[in-house]
């Protein structure tokens, strides 16, 4: 599927359809309010715009050609779409002003806010996303050009960037939230009651251990990359906080892995950092303490420290793909190891 802009998808291009990524529906550019497409207007004469299709906002989503052969890509959402998308645009126009120059990284051109609708403008990327399943060369392509973004920035270029341990704390807090609920749910398995309390100390680690000082993507999935030749672009940064690496690989993996790529622990063995540092072998590590950095384990280490090998009840063995393995890295890699007794 060749997507154009930035975040979202234009036509089929050389990806055939049963490559079709699930997306929401989008409102057509025509129908964005008048003083939206004014302000579109101001950025050059518009010739023509077409609409995007992929992603989730309800807003719009188009590229617009400009005169003088400029094209650009706008995104633009009112509370009337949704209450909350406006704040997510008006996240991603305050981080996306403090990227770098970087080919691996988005342009902003310009943004509109009145209060209501705010819309954001960037510099068009044609590219496609990446293949499903994966190709090897591809996803090393992606694999470096990300190395390249994660050195780039850091340390961190947003000063008031969310922190990432914070932000994780509020989203990964299931088994506190188990935890306080007095008594478990009915059908709860008892494998899981009887850990709970271990379960929530690994919780708090894997809050702390994503701490580090790289303004990290937050949300990487195939469909937040753009493919033009060697160079990936990695699109859509509301989500970005400050962190370490790592937390975009593992955040990453599973829909690698669904994908029809490698597993988690081959696509973290497989990163390696830029020269100068800031991926998971580089920079702060875990608690932000200089020369504590995260370090990916081997397979059979990470399956010994994990509670019964990362057995689930009702599986017949480990975690298919590795995931529990990746998930138990960030709690345990900077600790002596510890095992659960059934």
């Amino acid at each position: 599927m060749v997507r154009s802009g930035v975040g979202d998808t234009v036509g089929m291009g050389e990806r055939s359809a049963s490559e079709a990524r699930a997306a929401g529906v989008h409102l057509p550019w025509v129908l964005a309010p008048p003083r939206v497409r004014a302000w579109a207007g101001s950025l050059g004469r518009v010739l023509g715009a077409r609409d995007a299709s992929g992603g989730f906002s309800p807003g719009c989503c188009a590229v617009l050609e400009l005169a003088g052969g400029r094209s650009v890509f706008v995104k633009a959402v009112g509370t009337e779409l949704n209450e909350q998308s406006p704040d997510i645009h008006r996240q991603e126009g305050r981080i996306a002003a403090a990227l770098p120059r970087l080919a691996q990284l988005p342009r902003l051109v310009d943004t509109y806010d009145d209060g209501d609708w705010v819309a954001l403008a960037f510099e068009a990327v044609e590219g496609a996303m990446p293949r499903h399943p994966w190709e090897d060369g591809e996803l090393r392509a992606v694999l470096e050009n990300l190395a390249r973004v994660h050195e780039a920035l850091t340390p961190c270029p947003l000063d008031d960037a969310p922190v990432a341990s914070e932000r994780e704390r509020r989203l990964l807090d299931g088994w506190h939230t188990l935890a306080g609920m007095g008594r478990p749910p009915a059908g709860l398995d008892g494998w899981f009651v009887r850990h709970l309390d271990r379960l929530c100390e690994l919780e708090e680690r894997a809050w702390d251990a994503v701490a580090g000082e790289t303004l990290i993507h937050g949300d990487l999935r195939a469909d937040n990359m753009l493919i033009d030749g060697t160079t990936t672009v990695f699109v859509d940064w509301p989500h970005a906080s400050r962190g370490t690496p790592l937390r975009d690989l593992i955040g990453w993996a599973p829909s690698v892995a669904l994908e029809g790529g490698p597993d988690p622990e081959t696509l973290l063995a497989r990163y390696r950092p830029a020269a100068g540092g800031g991926g998971p072998r580089g920079g702060h590590g875990a608690r932000g303490r200089p020369g504590r950095v995260l370090r990916p384990a081997r397979p059979a280490a990470v399956a010994r420290r994990a509670p019964d090998a990362a057995r689930v009840p009702g599986r017949a063995g480990p975690c298919d793909g590795g995931l529990a393995a990746a998930a138990h890295r960030v709690a345990l890699s900077t600790a002596p190891g510890r095992t659960f007794q059934q």
